[in-house]
C-alpha cells in the first residue's frame, strides 16, 4: 500500500499534461486556419524600395558627383535603383524631369541589373528648382529635388 500515493500523483500529472497537450494542438489548429485565410487572399505586395540620386557623371555604372546644387552647363544624370520589386509592366518605368511644376522631359527606363539611368542635356537646364520623379504606372517610387545655380558648386 505504500506505493499507491505516488501512482495517484502520476495519474493526475498525466491527465494534466494530456489536457495541456490537447490545448496546444487546438491552438495550433486555429492558428493554421488563420494562416490559410491569409494565403487565400494572395501574397501582400512588397512595397518598392527605390532610391535615386542626381549626379554629374556615371563612372563604372555608379553615380559620381552626387549633389543637390549643380551648374547649368553640364549634363546631369538621375541614377535609380530598385530592390525587391518586380513591376507587372516593366516598360512602364519612367523618369519625369520637372522644372518647377512644368514637365520638361519624360524618359522611359529599361532596368539593367535593377538600375535605371536617365540624363538631361545642358540645353534644357535652366537656373532654378528642379525635380525628377521615378514612376511606375503613375505610382511614385522615388523622387529627388535639386537646384541649378549659375554660381554652381
Amino acid at each position: 500500500m505504500a506505493g499507491l500515493p505516488p501512482l495517484r500523483r502520476l495519474r493526475m500529472t498525466t491527465v494534466f499534461l494530456t489536457a495541456l497537450f490537447l490545448l496546444f494542438i487546438a491552438h495550433r489548429l486555429f492558428t493554421l486556419i488563420d494562416w490559410d485565410k491569409k494565403a487565400e487572399t494572395g501574397p501582400e505586395r512588397v512595397p518598392a524600395l527605390a532610391s535615386g540620386v542626381i549626379c554629374a557623371n556615371i563612372v563604372n555604372k555608379m553615380p559620381f558627383g552626387v549633389d543637390s546644387v549643380f551648374r547649368g552647363n553640364s549634363r546631369l544624370y538621375f541614377y535609380t535603383t530598385l530592390d525587391h520589386y518586380a513591376p507587372e509592366y516593366p516598360d512602364s518605368l519612367r523618369h519625369h524631369w520637372y522644372f518647377g511644376d512644368r514637365l520638361v522631359q519624360d524618359v522611359p527606363c529599361a532596368l539593367s541589373e535593377n538600375r535605371c539611368i536617365s540624363s538631361i542635356t545642358p540645353e534644357l537646364l535652366q537656373n532654378g528648382e528642379w525635380s525628377v520623379d521615378f514612376v511606375s504606372e503613375n505610382k511614385l517610387l522615388t523622387d529627388r529635388q535639386f537646384r541649378i545655380d549659375a554660381k554652381g558648386y
